[in-house]
Protein backbone atom coordinates (compact mmCIF):
# COMPACT_ATOMS: atom_id res chain seq x y z
CA UNK A 1 0.00 0.00 0.00
CA UNK A 2 1.19 3.55 -0.89
CA UNK A 3 -0.21 6.26 1.12
CA UNK A 4 -0.04 9.59 -0.95
CA UNK A 5 -1.53 12.82 -0.26
CA UNK A 6 -3.90 11.45 2.19
CA UNK A 7 -4.99 8.92 0.05
CA UNK A 8 -3.90 4.87 0.53
CA UNK A 9 -3.52 3.10 -3.55
CA UNK A 10 -3.05 -1.00 -2.80
CA UNK A 11 -1.83 -2.32 -5.62
CA UNK A 12 -4.56 -2.36 -8.16
CA UNK A 13 -4.79 1.48 -8.13
CA UNK A 14 -8.08 1.91 -5.98
CA UNK A 15 -8.19 4.80 -3.90
CA UNK A 16 -9.37 4.34 -0.32
CA UNK A 17 -10.51 7.72 0.81
CA UNK A 18 -9.09 8.84 4.14
CA UNK A 19 -12.11 9.60 5.85
CA UNK A 20 -13.70 5.65 5.24
CA UNK A 21 -10.20 4.03 6.71
CA UNK A 22 -10.53 6.83 10.22
CA UNK A 23 -14.60 6.07 10.01
CA UNK A 24 -14.21 2.26 9.79
CA UNK A 25 -10.55 1.31 11.05
CA UNK A 26 -12.02 -0.72 13.94
CA UNK A 27 -14.25 -2.57 11.83
CA UNK A 28 -12.33 -3.38 8.64
CA UNK A 29 -9.33 -5.94 7.81
CA UNK A 30 -6.33 -5.44 5.44
CA UNK A 31 -5.80 -8.47 3.20
CA UNK A 32 -2.42 -7.70 2.88
CA UNK A 33 -1.50 -7.01 6.53
CA UNK A 34 1.89 -9.39 6.50
CA UNK A 35 1.95 -8.66 10.69
CA UNK A 36 -1.88 -10.61 11.01
CA UNK A 37 -1.79 -12.77 8.29
CA UNK A 38 -5.75 -13.93 7.45
CA UNK A 39 -6.30 -17.56 7.09
CA UNK A 40 -9.58 -18.45 4.99
CA UNK A 41 -11.78 -21.27 5.56
CA UNK A 42 -15.01 -22.26 3.69
CA UNK A 43 -17.36 -20.43 2.04
CA UNK A 44 -16.04 -16.79 2.64
CA UNK A 45 -14.85 -16.59 6.16
CA UNK A 46 -11.61 -16.53 7.74
CA UNK A 47 -9.54 -16.13 10.65
CA UNK A 48 -6.39 -14.35 11.74
CA UNK A 49 -3.87 -14.33 15.09
CA UNK A 50 -4.57 -10.93 17.12
CA UNK A 51 -2.28 -11.75 20.63
CA UNK A 52 -2.92 -13.69 23.56
CA UNK A 53 -4.58 -16.52 21.95
CA UNK A 54 -7.22 -13.70 20.27
CA UNK A 55 -8.07 -14.43 17.04
CA UNK A 56 -10.37 -12.18 14.66
CA UNK A 57 -13.33 -14.19 12.82
CA UNK A 58 -15.09 -12.56 9.91
CA UNK A 59 -16.32 -12.97 6.20
CA UNK A 60 -15.09 -11.75 2.79
CA UNK A 61 -18.09 -10.12 2.05
CA UNK A 62 -16.91 -9.57 -1.50
CA UNK A 63 -17.87 -12.64 -3.14
CA UNK A 64 -21.66 -12.17 -2.22
CA UNK A 65 -21.18 -8.18 -3.18
CA UNK A 66 -19.97 -9.43 -6.51
CA UNK A 67 -22.61 -11.82 -7.06
CA UNK A 68 -24.98 -9.02 -6.34
CA UNK A 69 -26.75 -11.00 -3.25
CA UNK A 70 -25.60 -9.57 -0.29
CA UNK A 71 -27.94 -7.27 1.65
CA UNK A 72 -27.11 -7.42 5.21
CA UNK A 73 -25.34 -10.15 7.66
CA UNK A 74 -26.83 -11.25 10.96
CA UNK A 75 -25.05 -11.97 13.64
CA UNK A 76 -26.62 -12.36 17.52
CA UNK A 77 -25.19 -9.82 20.01
CA UNK A 78 -25.77 -12.31 22.20
CA UNK A 79 -23.25 -15.07 20.88
CA UNK A 80 -21.03 -16.46 23.39
CA UNK A 81 -19.17 -19.08 21.72
CA UNK A 82 -18.96 -20.45 18.50
CA UNK A 83 -17.76 -24.19 17.45
CA UNK A 84 -15.90 -25.06 14.30
CA UNK A 85 -17.66 -26.25 10.87
CA UNK A 86 -20.99 -24.59 12.53
CA UNK A 87 -22.90 -21.50 11.65
CA UNK A 88 -21.83 -18.73 13.93
CA UNK A 89 -24.56 -16.23 11.56
CA UNK A 90 -26.13 -15.79 8.57
CA UNK A 91 -25.72 -13.72 5.33
CA UNK A 92 -29.21 -11.98 4.01
CA UNK A 93 -29.24 -11.71 0.60
CA UNK A 94 -31.88 -9.12 -1.44
CA UNK A 95 -33.49 -12.16 -2.78
CA UNK A 96 -34.55 -13.07 0.17
CA UNK A 97 -32.37 -16.48 0.50
CA UNK A 98 -29.91 -16.58 3.32
CA UNK A 99 -26.86 -18.32 3.86
CA UNK A 100 -24.67 -19.57 7.12
CA UNK A 101 -21.50 -18.25 7.94
CA UNK A 102 -19.75 -21.30 9.23
CA UNK A 103 -16.96 -20.79 11.89
CA UNK A 104 -13.72 -21.31 10.91
CA UNK A 105 -12.82 -22.16 14.82
CA UNK A 106 -14.04 -22.71 18.18
CA UNK A 107 -13.99 -20.19 20.35
CA UNK A 108 -15.54 -18.05 23.79
CA UNK A 109 -16.84 -14.71 21.88
CA UNK A 110 -14.94 -12.11 23.43
CA UNK A 111 -16.50 -9.42 20.65
CA UNK A 112 -19.37 -9.08 18.51
CA UNK A 113 -18.60 -6.07 15.78
CA UNK A 114 -21.91 -4.12 15.83
CA UNK A 115 -20.88 -1.99 12.93
CA UNK A 116 -20.30 -4.75 10.42
CA UNK A 117 -23.72 -3.68 8.76
CA UNK A 118 -23.08 -0.30 8.39
CA UNK A 119 -19.09 -1.05 7.09
CA UNK A 120 -19.88 -3.22 4.52
CA UNK A 121 -22.40 -0.37 3.02
CA UNK A 122 -19.88 1.79 3.50
CA UNK A 123 -17.38 -0.84 1.15
CA UNK A 124 -19.85 -1.14 -1.40
CA UNK A 125 -21.03 2.42 -2.01
CA UNK A 126 -16.96 3.79 -1.90
CA UNK A 127 -14.24 1.62 -1.64
CA UNK A 128 -15.40 -2.27 -2.83
CA UNK A 129 -11.76 -3.48 -2.88
CA UNK A 130 -10.13 -6.78 -2.97
CA UNK A 131 -8.12 -6.20 -0.17
CA UNK A 132 -10.70 -5.29 2.59
CA UNK A 133 -12.49 -7.81 4.84
CA UNK A 134 -15.07 -7.49 7.31
CA UNK A 135 -14.44 -8.55 10.99
CA UNK A 136 -17.67 -10.03 12.47
CA UNK A 137 -16.16 -11.52 16.00
CA UNK A 138 -13.23 -11.25 18.37
CA UNK A 139 -12.68 -14.88 20.15
CA UNK A 140 -10.93 -16.76 22.23
CA UNK A 141 -9.19 -19.77 20.96
CA UNK A 142 -10.66 -22.95 22.96
CA UNK A 143 -9.54 -26.45 22.64
CA UNK A 144 -11.63 -29.32 22.97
Amino acid sequence: MLNVARKVFDNRGWILRKAFIDEFRNDIVNLRDTQNPVLFYKEGTWARPLKNNIWEVGCAARYWLLAGQLASIEISPHLRTIMAGESFGKILSSSGQTDDLIAPMTGRVIEVNQQANTAMSALVRDNLSEGWLLWLARIELITI
